[in-house]
């Protein structure tokens, strides 16, 4: 049974990982306010915050450098992880897709191969389907409440496709979902967008950036993660404690809750609540 957050301080060493959108940022204003005091305080304990996300690399760059975040983020449910050069002082191996100033440690198959397998398994099953990559800018930031800016980096995708099936009925679901599987994609429903992956596994992602840090602190630490929606359950199973915040409307997601039965629940939506649940996990006494 899910419970409430308490006092009880969690000991350090410790990593915190979260969702973004509805839980440190307001999904209509995708702004942090009213998360100021639980992110200076990670600052402060030099506790790392890792951002984990829908959003593609080019989305999350622009984000992480508005809020001066330094630390490993992960893009696309799990596509990539993403480590700045020098961060652990242990040595990472070098992949085909680092750049410059940051490890990439990818676990999604390529975006071309995935577009490509989606829209064949949309012309086996008879299913119209819209993906970002037919619509433009425009298109995708109207559908999405997104500035033109945003849109424009919203398409650069390099692990996953989102799209929505036209006049879908259930049945048209079910076999565009069969067909998609037969090509090794994984087909998972959101909030606007249908998203298409293969290979992209948020679990995984956490289980091996939570594996570099506890290299790095010679096998202590504890691992936190906050989120709410039916894609955070891999997430929240993959830690030592697990945060549920409700949705807008203060109701939590009954799936969330079934398959992470020890998580905690905090008090209410977005970066308040996400502030709240933050400083009383790192409350003394």
């Amino acid at each position: 049974m899910s419970c409430a957050i308490t006092s009880a301080v969690l000991p350090l060493p410790l990593v915190v990982f979260t969702e973004l959108d509805g839980a440190l940022l307001d999904p209509r204003a995708r702004r942090w306010d009213g998360a100021e005091e639980a992110l200076a305080e990670l600052e402060r304990r030099r506790i790392p915050l890792i951002l984990c996300s829908d959003k593609t690399r080019m989305e999350m760059d622009w984000l992480r450098r508005k809020m001066g975040h330094g630390h490993p983020y992960i893009t696309e449910n799990g596509g990539g992880v993403f480590i700045p050069h020098g961060y652990f002082s242990h040595r990472i191996p070098k992949g085909p897709q680092d750049t410059r100033h940051e490890h990439c440690r990818t676990l999604g198959q390529p975006y071309q191969e995935v577009v490509e397998r989606l829209e064949d398994a949309a012309e086996e099953a008879r299913v119209e389907i819209v993906n970002f990559r037919r619509m433009t800018v425009r298109e995708i930031a109207e559908n999405n409440g997104l500035a033109p800016r945003e849109a424009e980096l919203a398409r650069l995708r390099e692990f996953s496709e989102p799209f929505y099936i036209a006049g879908a009925t259930a049945r048209d679901e079910s076999r565009l979902t069969n067909a998609a599987q037969k090509r090794g994609l994984q087909i998972t429903q959101g909030a606007r967008f249908w998203n298409a992956s293969s290979g992209s596994d948020i679990g995984r992602a956490l289980r091996e950036l939570i594996g570099h840090y506890k290299q790095e602190w010679r096998g202590r630490g504890r691992s936190v993660a906050l989120g709410g929606s039916p894609n955070d359950i891999p997430m929240l199973a993959a830690v030592d404690v697990a945060v549920v915040l409700p949705g807008c409307r203060g109701e939590y997601n009954n799936e969330v809750l079934a398959k992470v039965p020890r998580a905690r629940v905090a008090a209410t939506a977005g970066p308040a609540g996400w502030n709240q649940a933050v400083m009383d996990l790192l409350r003394v006494g």
